[in-house]
């Protein structure tokens, strides 16, 4: 009796897992699911600020809420996409604004973010390239900000966003149909 009690509790978890791969990931907070090429994107979105994700003609999609996101496929690059992080993180260029860079943990994966902040317009952007096998993912965030308190607490929010609020299922349209 034990064993099938707890056969049946497993088998309705697993097909549980099955039937929640698409739904939000959090009761109180929406989620975007876009899909990118062959790979899918659940993005988590701030219950107030709300705003759709609009596919463009390049394929690309725009948020127009805040803040302000574009989200891209880059094309194929030849080699290890965690060594061009690792190049990106090392480039040196010159940028008007206070610029920072940094690499931070999305479950398992590094991603490279590149911050500037535009202090005469008031506005914080961040760059980020999110690697995959053979390309990245490039997102870019920007919001305008009060003063630097608020400026920090909005690269803090975003950053969550990217370290806690982000996954990414590469190749998931190839083995799956729509």
């Amino acid at each position: 009796m034990r064993k099938l009690l707890f056969i049946l509790l497993i088998s309705s978890f697993v097909s549980a897992q099955n039937v929640a791969k698409d739904t939000l990931l959090s009761a109180n907070q929406p989620a975007s699911i876009l899909k990118i090429g062959k790979t899918k994107i659940y993005i988590i979105q701030n219950k107030e600020k709300q705003t759709p994700y609009v596919l463009q003609k390049d394929g690309s999609f725009v948020s127009k809420g805040v803040p302000f996101v574009t989200i891209a496929i880059d094309k194929k690059y030849s080699g290890d996409t965690n060594e061009v992080i690792k190049a990106l993180f090392l480039n040196q260029n010159d940028v008007k604004g206070e610029t920072h860079k940094e690499i931070v943990k999305s479950g398992e994966t590094d991603v490279f973010i590149s911050t500037i902040k535009l202090i005469k317009e008031k506005r914080l952007g961040l760059n980020v390239t999110y690697p995959l096998s053979d390309r990245f993912i490039n997102m870019n965030f920007w919001v305008n900000y009060l003063d630097d308190k608020d400026a920090d607490e909005k690269y803090d929010a975003i950053k969550d966003i990217i370290q806690n609020g982000i996954i990414v299922l590469e190749n998931y349209y190839q083995t799956r149909k729509i």
